[in-house]
């Protein structure tokens, strides 16, 4: 088969959740994105990821639009890690050299997204500082029908293009996320991004998340971000707040609109079957 029958995605992850970036030819029509999400994201069958990005370019070579689909083929307004990754995916993809802003539009509005070299010089990864837009109220939580089994004394929801349940708890670590996960999402007819999380201290959050579309993530950014929110809510006067996942930390900065740093690392530029 010749290399027109194949397309290029390039794979990355932002601690541990992880994508495959599809950079679309204006002259090459991508075709049923839903279909191709679900087969290239699947672990089995295809290269596995949580989701596929797809970024269209506009007028220059620093403005782009991502479009997002979930591993099961639904449509995602934004991703904090995945915008990351999107844009270490264009770094590559352009040839730009770190430091350089990228202008990114998403279903959940307009972000700004700053890449620099990682710290340590690491040539495979990259740190960004993400513009997560203005949060608003999320969906309003239901007073019916709640999960029994689980001891939450505390919630919050918010909206970050994407909509964010929060639930305090004792220790996230032992929540069996395949199970709680899913009865709390099911209280929302259009999904929800549910995180278990406990407040260590004013400036440190854990967390563990269910992520809608995708299901159990080792990282959530818009997640972490909405956690953080919820923490300065419930009484943190801190500037930042770190918040830690099973996949790593990230870091939310507080200003006129929360700003999310993290990482994202190149894992493998793969050919699949169109």
């Amino acid at each position: 088969m010749g290399v027109e029958a194949h397309r290029t995605l390039t794979k990355l992850h932002g601690l541990g959740n992880d994508f495959l970036v599809l950079v679309v030819d204006g002259d090459d029509p991508p075709g049923d994105l839903a279909a191709f999400s679900r087969r290239v994201c699947n672990r089995h069958r295809g290269v596995g990821a949580d989701g596929l990005l797809v970024a269209y370019p506009s007028d220059s070579a620093t403005s782009w639009r991502m479009e997002l689909y979930n591993a099961d083929g639904s449509r995602a307004e934004m991703s904090g890690n995945g915008i990351r990754c999107f844009a270490h995916a264009l770094l590559r993809h352009t040839g730009i050299e770190a430091p350089v802003t990228f202008d990114v539009s998403t279903d959940g509005g307009h972000r700004s997204v700053s890449v620099a070299p990682e710290a340590s010089g690491d040539p495979d990864t990259i740190v960004a500082a993400v513009t997560m837009g203005r949060p608003l109220p999320g969906p309003t939580l239901p007073a019916d029908g709640r999960p029994h089994g689980v001891a939450v004394t505390r919630s919050a929801t918010w909206n970050l293009g994407n909509p964010h349940l929060v639930l305090e708890v004792d220790d996230p670590a032992l929540i069996d996320l395949a199970v709680w996960g899913p009865a709390w999402e099911a209280l929302f007819p259009d999904g929800m991004n549910v995180h278990f999380v406990t407040v260590a201290d004013s400036g440190r959050v854990e967390q563990v998340t269910w992520e809608r579309g995708a299901g159990i993530t080792e990282a959530c950014g818009t997640g972490a971000t909405a956690t953080a929110l919820t923490a300065r809510a419930w009484g943190s006067d801190a500037d930042h707040i770190d918040v830690v996942m099973p996949g790593g930390t990230v870091t939310v900065e507080f200003a006129d609109e929360p700003i999310l740093h993290g990482p994202s690392t190149w894992i493998a530029e793969v050919e699949v079957a169109r």
